[in-house]
């Protein structure tokens, strides 16, 4: 019966230690993804400055479908509750 029992156990632990080399190499060919990506990221960057430094412009470019259209700007609450109060305050203003 004790023989089961350590078989058991054996299976038990080398399917867990099978299941953490996979983690692990997962965790590796993340870390070589976010890698090539910031690289790739860094070169495309250099490429779009010196096709505009060599006579692209941002336009041209954005048609071809090289550049990313630019995404509005949210305004930060902050700014918002600002003009908010100075509205409220130009307004009382003129009420007196």
């Amino acid at each position: 019966m004790s023989e089961r029992i350590e078989q058991a156990v054996i299976a038990e632990q080398l399917a867990k230690i099978s299941l953490g080399k996979a983690l692990e190499e997962a965790v590796e060919a993340e870390a070589k993804a976010e890698s090539a990506y910031k690289e790739a990221k860094s070169e495309t960057v250099k490429a779009r400055r010196a096709a505009l430094r060599g006579g692209w412009d941002e336009k041209s470019l954005r048609r071809l479908g090289l550049l990313k259209t630019p995404r509005p700007t949210k305004k930060s609450d902050t700014a918002q509750k600002e003009e908010t109060a100075g509205e409220s305050r130009d307004t009382s203003e003129h009420q007196h």
